[in-house]
């Protein structure tokens, strides 16, 4: 057999194999989608989407035993090309399907996040009810269930806070001179407001205009205490920065 003719058959090899691999893509695809929809039973459709994903990785194990018996004779660099691809895709899938698992040991060997606890990621707030192998179980305040994936947990911002209905609002007032009030101001004390670990950043604090006159305006302050030991250290620190009369 002349180079022409090896190189020939090489290319038809590939181009069969790169088709087959297209269709068996399209097929896992399908199945995916509609297999969980035939049992009449929520609980074996569950079952069915749960593991899916295993049977892509077998079916794609034995795509990959083909593709090694197919090129067997053929170009050495060509089989490992396309083993290295395929091997590739399974890993991937394998990282696809355990993931979670991982990033679920990962979150709760360095979160302190514990059951009952409030927390807010990914705009989704609530209560954690329990912690799954794959996701985290939330409870929001009018008893909506979410379901959130410990990958995405990874990649979000996690806020945790105290339950408001265990917390209060407390309100105090300060002074300032009428030539020193403006949005800048109400907004550098409400920055200020929030280094406090005790004041809640789930609601931001209020800031409204009590009295004016000319000589000075008097704001009330109102904030959610997550400890309200601490609410006199809050406001004696706010009146000290920016009391000013």
């Amino acid at each position: 057999m002349n180079t022409e003719e090896f190189l020939n058959i090489t290319s038809s090899s590939i181009v069969l194999l790169i088709i087959e691999a297209l269709a068996l893509f399209i097929i896992l695809k399908l199945i995916r989608k509609f297999l969980p929809l035939l049992p009449k039973k929520e609980k074996f459709r569950k079952l069915l989407r749960k593991h899916t994903q295993i049977f892509e990785i077998i079916a794609w194990v034995l795509f990959l035993i083909h593709v090694i018996n197919k090129l067997n004779n053929k170009h050495l660099v060509t089989q490992i090309i396309i083993i290295s691809l395929l091997a590739a895709a399974i890993l991937y899938f394998l990282w696809f399907y355990f993931r979670d698992y991982i990033n679920g040991l990962i979150f709760r060997t360095n979160y302190n996040i514990y059951l009952d606890d409030y927390i807010t990621v990914n705009n989704v707030s609530g209560r954690v009810k329990s912690f799954k192998n794959k996701y985290i179980e939330l409870e929001s305040k009018n008893g909506d269930i979410f379901y959130v994936n410990y990958s995405n947990l990874m990649k979000g911002v996690i806020s945790r806070r105290a339950d408001t209905e265990q917390s209060s609002v407390f309100s105090f007032s300060i002074k300032i001179f009428s030539e020193n009030y403006s949005v800048n101001k109400i907004s550098e004390i409400k920055k200020y407001l929030l280094t406090f670990p005790s004041v809640s950043t789930n609601k931001a604090p209020v800031i409204k205009v009590a009295n004016n006159t000319d000589k000075h305006i008097e704001l009330n302050i109102s904030f959610v205490s997550l400890d309200e030991e601490r609410n006199d250290i809050v406001m004696e620190a706010v009146r000290d920065k920016f009391n000013e009369v």
